[in-house]
């Protein structure tokens, strides 16, 4: 019993650390101020807090290495969800897991490379 909690513990964490990554990949470059607070209000983020974060995330998410560092950790993460249940050894499952970090991060380097993604 003791070993399905701890199970479903680490499958909600990657999982809400998949989802959180992508909805903040998914914010346009373009967002004002104003829009973006809203968007982390209707987040669960106190109306005196989202201007102040709003102002703080505009200015990281206008840098394009935290982009590919969220698109990585959101392939990372999600790739985690499926190698844990595997039999793979532990070295095997960071490995994986670290490798789809990489592939994701260098799949949006190579798409905004290509002006695919801005």
């Amino acid at each position: 019993m003791k070993a399905m909690s701890v199970v479903a513990i680490k499958n909600v964490g990657a999982a809400g650390i998949a989802t959180g990554a992508w909805k903040l990949t998914t914010i346009p470059q373009a967002t004002t101020h104003q829009e973006l607070a809203d968007i982390l209000f209707g987040n669960n983020i106190t109306a005196e807090k989202a201007p102040v974060y709003a102002s703080e995330i505009r200015q990281l998410l206008t840098n394009p290495w935290v982009r590919t560092v969220l698109f990585g950790v959101c392939g990372g993460a999600s790739a985690y969800l499926v190698i844990e249940k595997t039999r793979w050894s532990r070295k095997t499952k960071r490995l994986a897991t670290v490798g789809a970090f990489v592939v994701c991060a260098a799949l949006y380097l190579l798409l905004r490379h290509r002006g695919i993604l801005s």
